[in-house]
């Protein structure tokens, strides 16, 4: 019998594995304040406003802040009302961060009809215009706003707080029409999306697809991870170095990042998460170089 278990042993195939570990090696400094929150679209009012003091003891760069329909922001056509929102903005500032701005609103001006399925403005000369006025409005105000997202997981809609329902052609026509709205009123701003439930949606290679072949800007990518494994959440292979970017030392910003919101009574305080991983890189295509930066946040929910 020990023979035979000799044997056995002896005819296993072994497989020599060797691992390196550099200790001296540096990727990227940890720059904790990057690690960003994020206030949900629940209320007109300022979720937190009671917590400015304890939040700014993170010492926040970004906020991500919902803009959505609670804020009034186009009660009449060519009418526009910033007052409600500014005050939302103004908490953020005034625990050291700056927002970022995720719009994901849909005004009844332009959309009469509660559908998840109609994504496209009755007038896209007026979202244009609102769009405008809005990302104008905070850049004379000072704000310090630099990064528009369009859209929040359109993907799954109105099942993860949007109210838009995205297909791959639609998406890409609204998200064309918004950042060029943004543009035009603020040539510096960072624009991008699409905020995806499952990174592996179709509306993220769409998107890569359309920019590639359009002179639409995409300055950051972003997409949510709800599993414990990064691994399970790998988006399209485009988001990945290539090996002469390595090479040619260039410098990329990825993230993947996992959201737990967490409740506590009634109240607007809620648990704090932490993301997964992040790191940067620089994609050029076609001679334009384009930085894909995902922005971690963990949320507030009331």
């Amino acid at each position: 019998m020990t023979r035979m278990l000799l044997l056995l042993l002896l005819a296993l195939p072994v497989f020599a594995q060797q691992i390196r570990i550099d200790l001296a090696a540096k990727l990227a400094p940890l720059e904790i304040d990057r690690v960003a929150l994020g206030q949900g679209g629940l209320s007109e009012q300022p979720m937190w406003n009671d917590r400015v003091n304890e939040v700014r003891m993170l010492h926040p760069r970004i906020i991500r802040l919902f803009v959505q329909e609670y804020f009034d922001l186009l009660p009449a056509a060519g009418t526009y009302h910033w007052d409600t929102l500014d005050a939302s903005v103004d908490t953020i500032r005034k625990t050291g961060a700056t927002p970022l701005m995720n719009i994901d609103f849909k005004p009844r001006v332009l959309f009469p009809n509660i559908d998840e399925r109609i994504v496209d403005p009755s007038s896209y000369e007026q979202w244009d215009e609102l769009i405008y006025q809005m990302v104008r409005h905070y850049k004379e105000r000072g704000s310090g706003i630099q990064y528009w997202e369009v859209a929040n997981e359109p993907d799954i809609g109105e099942s993860g707080g949007c109210p838009y329902l995205f297909t791959t052609e639609n998406y890409t026509r609204y998200y064309q029409h918004t950042v060029n709205a943004i543009r035009r009123a603020d040539p510096a701003a960072k624009v991008g999306g699409p905020a995806l439930a499952n990174s592996r949606s179709p509306i993220l290679p769409a998107l890569l697809d359309f920019v590639e072949k359009s002179n639409v800007p995409l300055d950051f990518v972003s997409w949510h991870i709800y599993q414990q494994r990064s691994e399970d959440s790998a988006g399209d292979d485009r988001l990945r170095p290539r090996p002469s970017e390595a090479a040619s030392g260039a410098q990329t910003r990825n993230h993947s990042e996992r959201m737990e919101y967490g409740a506590a009574g009634s109240s607007a305080e809620s648990a704090i998460s932490a993301l997964l991983h992040s790191r940067d890189r620089v994609s050029n295509e076609r001679g334009r170089a384009r930085l894909l930066v995902l922005l971690p946040y963990s949320g507030f929910s009331g």
